[in-house]
């Protein structure tokens, strides 16, 4: 038989194979030297013993050259030789990223925010550390709250970057006219969105996170909010909006603050998911098409868990995509990442479809770029355990936070679009040794915190709609 590199792949000589091999050899040697080859190879024997101590360091020098070869080919490389093999089509090993979120901090003046300053999920009680230093002022503002004071045939304004929005008041004017006023005028602009409240006027930049911000002398600023970059101390968490509201680092002025939803991290790639994704890293290479859209957008953006594109290639309107345009759903990623990665790989005189819209700055002015994100359903979970009992009851002390992990778990891997499938979740709770039975409950809300009626509960499937997810937490999982 032969071995080494052949037509069909490699051969690797084993062990037992490279032992006959050599005792064969010797004994052709000593024939041919005139010596007799009734030789003793036996392993205990002092020969078979000189004969095991070569052949096991051939055998290592084989498996060196199977590695070798197989270092070359996706299929069966590891580590960085699987690194080096995909990277010919342009695939890279997406490596570990910590969870995201942007803090808006809230202040009545100019504060300081040092990089490392910690806020607590009040949910999970996940302590956040931010990721720069932060300067909240009304130079490096996202929102502020105004109020005006009343001024009869007066001119008020509001200069946000390069916009400048002005109101003039009547004879008789009251504050409630003037914020009234000022609100109409910031509804002409796209970038900004006013909200009254009382005789406040609350300004949220919606094109960038950062505008410097200035008011004419009888409007007063009395919050400024600005953003800025956190991750979790420890462990990956995909925390809902307006869960970290707690500051654990005491700041001077620091009035309030809030988070946007988090981008959830992700670990390493595994050499298992990096060869599945091996074979969209051609389309990486491109763009304009469907297929290189996703490819792109999913090494761009890589703390995105689930990416769609929709594509309308005809004249007439389909359903809420534009005549000619395409449309991204993606879940986790920043948004200012999404709409720049969106627009590299789109074609030229495409149009974008969706709810969260961003400028991207290019060589011929602004681009418009929007995009989706997909609606959460949180989904909450009642699983009522039947225990064996007698010789059989294994139940571990710690058997129900293990079925609730393990539940958890498989709500973790559903993508958009993913159906609550009840049966899905059976070898979630059979894992555990000494269940004899399970019954389960599900329902749905559209708050993470806010538990549904006993009444809503139900053994049957709950359906996702296209563009929504199913969110699951230990937190909304009851095993009892």
């Amino acid at each position: 038989m032969d071995y080494g590199v052949l037509p069909t792949g490699f051969i690797k000589m084993r062990l037992p194979e490279i032992r006959a091999a050599i005792i064969a050899d010797l004994k052709q040697r000593l024939l041919a030297a005139g010596l007799p080859a009734d030789i003793q190879t036996r392993p205990d024997s002092v020969l078979g013993l000189l004969i095991d101590t070569f052949a096991e360091r051939e055998a290592a020098l084989w498996n060196v050259a199977e590695g070798v070869y197989n270092a070359m080919y996706p299929d069966t490389a590891t580590g960085i030789a699987l690194d080096n093999a995909v990277a010919f089509t342009g695939v890279r090993r997406l490596g570990a990223r910590p969870s995201s979120a942007d803090l808006l901090i809230y202040a009545d003046r100019t504060i300081q925010v040092p990089r490392g300053s910690q806020f607590k999920n009040t949910v999970t009680q996940t302590v956040w550390a931010t990721t720069a230093d932060l300067t909240v002022s009304a130079a490096n503002a996202v929102e502020i709250l105004i109020t005006p004071t009343a001024q009869p045939d007066s001119t008020y304004w509001v200069a946000l970057g390069d916009h400048r929005f002005t109101y003039r008041s009547g004879h008789n004017a009251t504050v409630d006219d003037v914020v009234d006023g000022l609100k109409t005028a910031l509804s002409a602009s796209s970038d900004f969105a006013a909200e009254k409240n009382g005789v406040f006027l609350r300004i949220r930049s919606l094109a960038a996170d950062s505008v410097r911000a200035a008011v004419s002398d009888n409007l007063s600023i009395v919050e400024i909010g600005a953003v800025v970059a956190a991750s979790p101390l420890e462990g990956l968490e995909e925390a809902a909006a307006d869960t970290i509201t707690e500051a654990v680092t005491l700041i001077d002025g620091l009035k309030r603050v809030r988070n946007r939803a988090a981008a959830a991290g992700r670990l390493a790639e595994s050499d298992e998911d990096l060869r599945d994704r091996y074979e969209t890293g051609v389309y990486a290479l491109g763009a304009a098409t469907h297929a290189t859209i996703l490819a792109n957008l999913k090494r761009d953006i890589p703390t995105a868990r689930d990416i769609h594109v929709f594509e309308n290639n005809t004249d007439i309107q389909v359903g809420d995509l534009k005549p000619h345009s395409i449309k991204v759903l993606i879940d986790g990623g920043k948004d200012d990442d999404i709409a720049q990665a969106i627009y590299r790989v789109k074609a030229a005189g495409i149009d974008t479809n969706g709810d969260v819209a961003k400028t991207v700055a290019t060589p011929n002015g602004g681009q418009l770029i929007r995009f989706s994100r997909p609606t959460y359903r949180y989904i909450w979970v009642q699983a009522t355990l039947t225990l064996l009992t007698g010789a059989d009851a294994a139940f571990p002390a710690d058997g129900y936070e293990t079925v609730r992990a393990d539940l958890n778990a498989i709500g973790q891997k559903l993508q958009v679009g993913d159906d609550v499938v009840a049966q899905k979740f059976y070898c979630g709770v059979f894992k555990t040794a000494g269940v004899e039975s399970v019954a389960f409950k599900f329902a749905a809300s559209d708050s993470p915190t806010v538990r549904p009626a006993d009444g809503a509960f139900g053994t049957g499937n709950i359906v996702i709609g296209n563009y929504e997810r199913a969110i699951f937490d230990p937190l909304r999982i009851e095993v009892r």
